[in-house]
């Protein structure tokens, strides 16, 4: 079994240039990731002043990460993180919680987390990892959309938001099986594909990998998936349906699917048997 990747493909965004769109890059280190940006556009003042907002975007995001992680929570965007991670709590179905670092540390000192109550929220016990760069990449693309930026690829480690390619044709994006068996292509514009693994700064114990997603519901540390790929039209959901999906039951999350604008791919062990399942009409969407 092979690490999951995520990879792009994409010759037409790289060799094609027209005298009316140009092409624009920057590459970021930002939330713990390199974040690379490209898009054609044909006003340059604009796109020089895009390149810096969109630099400013995940700059204060990655600030408000790195206070988070110190338990200081005072800034409006510092609490728009965190109410969006309770909010998820509920929304799905108390599967997945921002209140696990503690847990963790317990399950780490084998200490019973029978009653332990993830609804009991302290500064200094959230993570946010799993979805903050999500929120972040969800404000660009509305910047983007705001000034006219249409085309347009952002890939970081585990995500690629993709716009228009620069002939209005649709991306190439690979992904690349757990289970060596070859990579998936999917043709796509104007989506948001986002990747959760096992492999995403797993936590280790005796020797067994878990992922740093705690199953909230079940009040256990899940290894039993892979990996969840998740393609959409909404942005701002991708990051934490993903994570949701990654904790629940492949049964119970082809459900849990279903209320979103979005489609799956479930990589998971059940019986020491590899299976991938994919969401209907996966590659019509």
């Amino acid at each position: 079994m092979k690490k999951y990747l995520l990879l792009v493909i994409s010759i037409i965004l790289l060799c094609s240039c027209t005298k009316e769109y140009k092409l624009y890059t920057s590459e970021l280190k930002y939330l713990d990731d390199n974040i690379k940006i490209t898009f054609y556009s044909s006003n340059k003042d604009k796109s020089k002043k895009a390149l810096k907002e969109i630099d400013s975007i995940y700059y204060k995001y990655n600030k408000a990460y790195n206070n988070i992680n110190k338990g200081i929570i005072n800034s409006n965007l510092e609490k728009e993180i965190i109410n969006y991670g309770k909010k998820w709590y509920k929304e799905s179905n108390y599967y997945v919680s921002i209140n696990t670092k503690k847990f963790i540390e317990n399950e780490k000192n084998n200490i019973s987390n029978k009653n332990y109550d993830f609804s009991k929220y302290n500064n200094k016990n959230y993570n946010v990892s799993f979805y903050i760069k999500g929120m972040a990449s969800n404000e660009v693309y509305n910047y983007l959309k705001e000034v006219g930026i249409k085309k347009y690829l952002i890939t970081t480690k585990d995500s690629v938001l993709a716009g228009l390619s620069n002939d209005n044709s649709k991306y190439n994006i690979a992904l690349a099986s757990p289970f060596d068996d070859g990579i998936k292509m999917l043709s796509v514009n104007n989506k948001y594909i986002v990747t959760k693994s096992l492999y995403d700064n797993p936590i280790e114990i005796d020797g067994i990998k878990y992922s740093n997603i705690v199953n909230a519901k079940k009040r256990i540390l899940q290894r039993n998936h892979i990996a969840v790929s998740v393609i959409t039209n909404d942005v701002g959901i991708g990051d934490m349906l993903a994570s949701t999906l990654l904790v629940m039951d492949y049964n119970v999350g082809k459900e849990f699917i279903k209320n979103y604008d979005a489609k799956a791919i479930w990589y998971y062990i059940d019986n020491e048997k590899e299976i991938i399942k994919e969401s209907e009409r996966l590659y019509e969407y």
